[in-house]
């Protein structure tokens, strides 16, 4: 599988998304895959770009097996909205000059935020013609917009039509928490095209080890931003009463320079900074900590967050201070390996402090339950094993030219050479009953996007309020005329407008009913990746359906015994579709279709017993 990242963030620079990325891709490699990942050069959240990529334009090395593609980006440091937007525009600029670079690409991953990159993504899965999977760490302009970094009513408005735009376009789109994942199905994403996605942590990397004597130490290692109101910490300090207890505050961000402002102007003697540190570093210096601090402001955006450091303290085995709420805090407290109070309350914090440093038993006991959740739960290997399995799916779903094209090319002519057909069949439904002459069914579509199905009406008008969703030969509800057109299959044929349209395809699963679509398995789901169809292998081996749902109840019949086993042929199919396998279901289905106005309702009959299963 060919694979490319697309992302601001990257090593060296030091920070949650950056070493997820990292990891991710260099397991798809070890794993055999070719990974190339587009990106700037190294600037955050300092704005300054390191020595060994100082005066360049471009530029690609290779990092444990993945190739890097970087592009100028426009230096700043991560504080002042124009900055940061003028950054993240100028790396969408330049990235698309790494587009012939980049090569034969099969399926790609977008890192958001920021947002702006998916531009770039828009253009790369043009030209490549390559799916992206969406990977949203942030719900974004949402939790800007709440931090009051963008306020701008325009901009928030263009923001939002972007982000808006790619869940649209995007074949999935991952998400770390379940939260988020409920967050943007309520949103408007369809459920269908959502995926869990956790972080993690690598559990053989950051390992215990014993920690150094000497005062307790209770550590934040991580950005210094808007989103994690780390003045809390200050505060706190300077309540907590025991002497042994010292706070550090390892990285940077746009708030350090005044964090440490306020800490010299206040005294605030048991607090000390460190800069950031190689990611290689980092489990040694949380392995140096009694307890680590995870907090976060007290907003409603942060109430489906996990911020990673809490997988990376778990993994060390140290106990976590968690000063949020909502998924993060639940998190903590199902492991039982931390302590959660309210966001942005300082004397809470320090109590925690004090009865956490009070009781190294109690410490040790929630750092050895950490640690057990962290290997069981969030390994970095077991995530990117469920990325690939994930990028198999989308890149084996995506449609190819060839197919779009024979879609098209069959479509189009048979529209025109049926429509005297469909006309003579319309006045035939007209004269026969009352109602109109078409029936637009609701059906879902690939990604779990709803759709009309148009079909010649073959029951009465109130059918779809009279009966299930199915139909046995014998309903009521059919009328004289439909009966002959569903015989015939001549109802099917405006279904060649959905093909047209792009909504179905010619070959595919056939579309169900949304009430019959909440029944799927999680495996029967991985059929709305690809666009439903007019016939494929279970429409052939079910073509006489009708007649096998007769007498008795068809809708407890079909939901218990006809869809699985329609379901599971589609999926067989699926997993060694091709080109040629379509045409010969198109050309099984001509046959069959030919073949059914001489046949007897006795055939059909005898034909219907003899359905797989």
């Amino acid at each position: 599988m060919r694979v490319l990242f697309l992302t601001h963030y990257f090593p060296p620079e030091v920070g949650a998304p950056q070493t997820r990325i990292f990891e991710l891709a260099r397991r798809l490699r070890a794993a055999g895959d070719e990974v190339t990942v587009v990106t700037g050069f190294p600037n955050y959240p300092t704005g300054v770009v390191p020595d060994a990529y100082r005066g360049r334009t471009a530029m690609e090395e290779w990092m444990d097996g993945v190739r890097v593609l970087r592009r100028w980006v426009y230096a700043t440091p991560n504080a002042g909205f124009a900055k940061r937007i003028a950054n993240h525009l100028s790396f969408v600029a330049t990235s698309l000059t790494a587009l012939p670079a980049a090569g034969r690409t099969e399926v790609m991953v977008v890192e958001s935020p920021p947002l702006p990159v998916g531009l770039a993504a828009l253009v790369y899965s043009r030209m490549k013609r390559a799916p992206f999977v969406l990977n949203v760490s942030d719900i974004w302009p949402r939790s800007a917009v709440e931090l009051g970094a963008l306020r701008n009513p325009l901009a928030i408005r263009l923001a939002e039509m972007l982000e808006r735009h790619l869940y649209r376009r995007a074949a999935r789109v991952a998400v770390p928490t379940p939260g988020m994942v409920s967050s943007l199905a309520a949103g408007g994403v369809p459920r269908a095209k959502l995926v869990h996605l956790s972080n993690g942590v690598d559990v053989d990397l950051y390992r215990p080890n014993a920690r150094p004597a000497g005062r307790k130490v209770f550590m934040y290692a991580g950005t210094h931003g808007l989103s994690q109101g780390l003045d809390v910490v200050l505060e706190a300090a300077k309540l907590v009463r025991d002497p042994e207890v010292e706070f550090l505050l390892a990285g940077e961000g746009a708030d350090k320079a005044a964090l440490m402002a306020k800490a010299e102007r206040e005294r605030i003697a048991n607090v000390r900074f460190v800069p950031n540190q190689p990611k290689a570093a980092m489990p040694a210096l949380l392995n140096q900590a009694y307890a680590t601090i995870v907090p976060l402001r007290a907003l409603e955006v942060f109430k489906s967050a996990r911020p990673s450091k809490i997988y990376e303290s778990m993994a060390v085995g140290r106990p976590i201070v968690a000063s949020l709420w909502g998924e993060a805090a639940e998190l903590v407290e199902t492991a039982g390996c931390g302590v959660v109070v309210e966001p942005e309350d300082p004397p809470a914090l320090a109590a925690a402090v004090d009865a956490l440093a009070a009781d190294p038993e109690r410490a040790r006991r929630m750092g050895e339950n950490g640690r057990a959740y962290a290997v069981e739960h969030f390994s970095r290997a077991k995530i990117a094993a469920q990325l690939r399995t994930l990028l198999q799916e989308c890149a084996a779903a995506r449609t190819s030219p060839l197919d779009r094209a024979l879609d098209l090319a069959v479509a189009l002519p048979a529209l025109v050479l049926t429509s005297p057909l469909v006309a003579a069949a319309a006045i035939a439904v007209k004269l026969d009953s009352r109602g109109p002459v078409f029936h637009h069914g609701p059906r879902v579509g690939m990604d779990g996007v709803p759709f009309r199905i148009h079909k010649l009406r073959t029951m009465r008008a109130d059918a779809e309020f009279a009966g299930p969703a199915v139909t046995a030969a014998d309903d009521p509800r059919i009328t004289r005329a439909g009966r002959v057109l569903r015989h015939t299959k001549l109802d099917e044929l405006p279904q060649l407008l959905n093909v047209v349209k792009g909504e179905m395809s010619l070959v595919g699963p056939r579309p169900e009913h949304p009430s019959y679509v909440e029944r799927y398995t999680a495996a029967q789901r991985r059929l709305l990746r690809v666009r439903p169809g007019i016939t494929g292998p279970a429409t052939l081996a079910y073509i006489d359906e009708e007649e096998a749902l007769s007498g008795g109840m068809p809708e407890a019949t079909y939901l218990q015994t006809v869809l699985p086993r329609k379901l599971q042929l589609e999926l067989d199919y699926l997993a060694r579709a091709t080109t040629r396998k379509r045409l010969g279901i198109l050309l099984r289905t001509a046959g069959a279709v030919l073949r059914r106005p001489f046949a007897s309702s006795r055939d059909s009959s005898a034909r219907s017993r003899s359905l797989p299963g």
